[in-house]
């Protein structure tokens, strides 16, 4: 089984957010129209990783959580729908890699990376109209408290 390993984007980023944008598709064929705006987030110059259903399981039942040990037991009898286990792996992905996850049907518009993360930014969050939290970005250090 092979799972996202430590990357090194060749830059000199020392900040605690990882320059990584994950995004979920449930498979590696994107409509047109999705993969223009999917490829909207490269010109930010951060490193895309498209993550299929089957990496999105891979990560979820496959790898070793000790920090979480009913993991695996409690998503196989609780959370049946892939949706369910998308908002698992969104917080798994983040709290093993960090980096920002974005839905596939969001782009850029309103991020900009060199206004909203600085170096010392541990956690950048988008609230939606009504005063919560968004599902469909956010942007956080490895291990972060928010994804626990």
């Amino acid at each position: 089984t092979q799972y996202l390993q430590d990357h090194d984007n060749n830059d000199t980023w020392t900040g605690r957010i990882p320059r990584i944008i994950h995004v979920t598709a449930q498979s590696a064929c994107v409509p047109p129209a999705l993969y223009a705006l999917v490829d909207t987030w490269s010109s930010l110059g951060w490193e895309l990783i498209l993550h299929n259903d089957a990496a999105l399981n891979r990560l979820v039942l496959e790898r070793p959580w000790p920090e979480f040990p009913l993991l695996q037991s409690l998503t196989l009898h609780c959370l049946n729908s892939m949706t369910e286990r998308t908002d698992l792996w969104r917080a798994l992905v983040l709290w093993d890699y960090g980096g920002v996850y974005t839905d596939i049907d969001n782009g850029p518009l309103r991020f900009d990376p060199h206004t909203h993360i600085q170096p010392e930014t541990q956690a950048f969050l988008e609230m939606e109209t009504g005063g919560f939290l968004s599902q469909y970005f956010m942007a956080l250090e490895p291990r972060h408290p928010f994804t626990y």
